[in-house]
C-alpha cells in the first residue's frame, strides 16, 4: 500500500460518504488519532476506523474552498 493509494481511497471515501473501502486498505495495526470538536479519540484496526469515519462524516463532503 502505497501513501498515494491510501490518500486516493480515502478522497474517494469522503467524496461518496462510504467508508467501507478503507477497512480493506489499512493494516490490522492502523491507528487513527483525531481531534475534533467534542473531545480527542484514538481508534485501533482497519474496520473500527471506518465506522468511526462513517459516523463522523455521514453521507459525502464536499470541498468547498
Amino acid at each position: 500500500m502505497t501513501a498515494e493509494r491510501a490518500a486516493e481511497t480515502l478522497r474517494r471515501a469522503l467524496g461518496s460518504g462510504s467508508y467501507d473501502e478503507l477497512a480493506e486498505v489499512y493494516s490490522d495495526e492502523a491507528c487513527l488519532d483525531a481531534s475534533l470538536v467534542g473531545g480527542r479519540d484514538r481508534i485501533r484496526g482497519p474496520a473500527a476506523i471506518a465506522g468511526a469515519l462513517a459516523r463522523w462524516w455521514t453521507g459525502p463532503v464536499s470541498e468547498s474552498g
